[in-house]
């Protein structure tokens, strides 16, 4: 699923690692124990409630209405990773502590986003980075890392039964020991797979942790690619291949396995040689791809084109912060002057505008669409001030304004 767009680089050792800047704060990934292992940390209460009715608000100049209600908190909340599995949508979001400082928390609905609720929230000694989530049968598990002033970043795996997704630390096994930046996390035929950047041996690697018994082991192994990435964004498309999209030290990349993550290569490399990173990697059923990083400090869009091959395609707008498939539809989507969130479509090479989200008294800040082909869920932020920010939730379809 989607992911937070904007990011740097910091280093890990003499590694690269991404890291998320801007409004966010951060980026928007012995023996392991089984999602009944006892919590760690106290969250903020035993159970969540269920979702409760949202009455909708439409707007003249939007086909969006408003589904965040009741999920409004004192001090900062951003959704970091969110994933979707039929009617089940979960974020991950970083929200303020009196306490810790920074929390790690949950927010999902159960029915394909038309109403929300807070799950579970972990208070942490350190700060949790929530980088990537799944949705499982069980529930979800979030995959990140814990930083704790100049040290390395270790290795960070929390848990959330349904149906009240109440979250809890999962003890680490050894596999996911030494300096280690866990970046997103696939349900892939019933196989958790974790994708990271961590220490193999003396030098770094782009690593794979796999699960076969639902985190109780791992297997660890390195993915042997020309030059080390830092990954971004693990994805199964619909032919069944894995990608992930990161950053090498020279360029955004875009990496590919066609036989369950043994054996890697780089996908058209000379195409992204003018990106510095990749974040977000999406494919539409008829397998024609999109793929959202950046260059500096701006956005980067590469589309693949009839014959297949991926090329830079011009941004609609500065604002860009997260992309998505509509049926075939490439649709690219921002807060230009954080006044609404716009959605653009590409139309044979070219950007055209569609539907707009009016903005908030204090402004309004895209982060992610979720797409299930005839609906759009936007996750967001809507401003009182600067260090008081909510997230937004809105829900819709992407056709143009009368």
């Amino acid at each position: 699923m989607t992911r937070p767009i904007a990011a740097c680089v910091v280093v890990l050792g003499s590694a690269l690692v991404l890291a998320a800047c801007g409004s966010n704060g951060s980026s928007p990934t012995s023996t392991s124990t089984s999602s009944s292992a006892s919590p760690t940390g106290s969250p903020t209460s035993s159970t969540s409630p269920s979702p409760t009715s949202t009455t909708p608000s439409p707007t003249p100049s939007s086909v969006f209405r408003f589904v965040g209600d009741g999920l409004e908190r004192p001090g900062f909340q951003d959704v970091l990773a969110s994933d979707a599995s039929g009617n089940v949508i979960v974020g991950a979001v970083r929200t303020k502590s009196d306490v810790t400082g920074v929390d790690v928390g949950l927010v999902f609905s159960t029915d394909a986003g038309d109403t929300w609720a807070w799950g579970g929230t972990l208070k942490l000694a350190g700060e949790q980075v929530p980088r990537g989530i799944m949705i499982t049968p069980q529930g979800a598990v979030i995959v990140g890392e814990t930083r704790a002033g100049e040290a390395d970043p270790e290795a960070f795996i929390a848990a959330a039964a349904a149906p009240d997704f109440d979250l809890f630390a999962v003890p680490l096994p050894a596999q996911f020991a030494g300096s280690v930046s866990l970046r997103d996390i696939a349900l892939v035929k019933g196989e958790w797979v974790i994708v990271g950047l961590g220490r193999d041996d003396t030098s770094f690697a782009t690593l794979l942790w796999q699960s076969s018994d639902q985190g109780d082991t791992w297997k660890r192994k390195a993915v042997a690619l020309p030059e080390v990435m830092a990954p971004s964004q693990l994805a199964v498309g619909p032919d069944g291949a894995w990608n992930i999209v990161g950053a090498t030290q020279k360029s955004a990349a875009w990496a590919r396995s066609e036989d369950q993550g043994l054996s890697w290569s780089y996908v058209q490399p000379a195409a992204f040689a003018d990106g510095d990173n990749a974040t977000q990697f999406i494919m539409s059923a008829n397998n024609v791809v999109g793929v959202l990083g950046s260059q500096g400090d701006k956005v980067a869009v590469w589309a693949s084109n009839a014959q297949g091959a991926m090329t830079r395609v011009p941004l609609p707008d500065p604002s860009v912060q997260a992309i998505a498939f509509q049926g075939e539809d490439f649709v690219a989507a921002g807060s230009p002057g954080n006044d609404r969130i716009q959605f653009w479509s590409l139309e044979a090479g070219a950007w055209k505008e569609t539907t707009s989200i009016p903005g908030t008294k204090g402004g309004i800040f895209l982060d992610q669409l979720i797409s299930d082909g005839s609906g759009v869920v936007a996750i967001g932020n809507t401003w009182t001030t600067e260090s008081d920010r909510n997230i937004g939730i809105w829900k819709g379809t992407l056709i143009p304004p009368v």
